[in-house]
């Protein structure tokens, strides 16, 4: 009998074997209509219990929603220019990880951050705030940038922005250098970028609204120093092609 007193809300939604889910444009925003909603049903719940529930009619709920103090009270602030946007960022528990994290999330976007280790991706992420999310990983390992897409389809339900960041500076001169730190340069700081920058491309053509790929680079590319051969070297042949 209670659903037949609901008045249609935009910002809630009913999901089979899920529950009420919260929509709005920011978690924050979304978890309050989901503990409104909450509410919303044990009060109607009760007042079935204690002889019947009569809601304000859909006219007058109208008049005081949108009454002038209640409008007052909600302000007409503009919203973040990032509000709403989805931004996955590689090696973001390092110092220049976060601090882009940072700046994207003072611009109302939300944040995954892709890094190794459990620990450190939650100490991160406490540090970031609520609503953002991570996921632990090897980014250059084969699976890695599909597992990553997923992790964030599977939290924030797509992507618009991917920042890859991730990077390691291993000093050494080219003519003593080993082989292994220079394979392990090139997985890093090369073939990781290509396969999330292709796995997000994927993700932007089936989401159908484009999206954006950022790389951080360095100053080693036309401005390499002594003894970072495995890094410098890299970066001067990406350049140059």
């Amino acid at each position: 009998m209670v659903q037949n007193h609901v008045v249609p809300t935009p910002n809630l939604a009913w999901i089979e074997d899920v529950g009420i889910v919260g929509i709005s444009a920011n978690a924050n925003a979304a978890s309050a209509a989901s503990d409104l909603a909450a509410q919303n049903i044990t009060a109607m719940t009760y007042g079935e219990a204690c002889g019947g529930l009569y809601p304000v009619r859909a006219n007058k709920l109208f008049d005081m929603e949108y009454w002038s103090l209640e409008q007052a009270k909600l302000g007409k602030g503009k919203p973040p220019v990032l509000q709403g946007r989805i931004v996955m960022i590689t090696g973001g528990c390092g110092a220049i990880g976060l601090a882009i994290a940072k700046a994207f999330a003072a611009l109302g976007a939300y944040i995954l951050l892709v890094d190794q280790e459990n620990k450190i991706l939650h100490s991160t992420l406490s540090n970031l705030g609520s609503g953002h999310g991570g996921v632990a990983l090897d980014v250059t390992a084969k699976v890695a940038a599909s597992q990553a897409m997923d992790a964030c389809i599977q939290q924030f339900g797509g992507l618009d922005i991917l920042v890859s960041n991730a990077g390691a500076a291993w000093t050494g001169e080219m003519t003593t250098l080993d082989d292994d730190l220079l394979r392990k340069s090139f997985e890093l700081n090369f073939f990781a970028h290509q396969a999330f920058a292709k796995a997000a491309a994927d993700d932007f053509v089936t989401q159908g609204r484009g999206g954006q790929i950022l790389f951080n680079v360095s100053k080693q590319a036309v401005n390499p120093g002594k003894g970072f051969g495995a890094y410098g070297r890299l970066l001067s042949s990406c350049s140059a092609s």
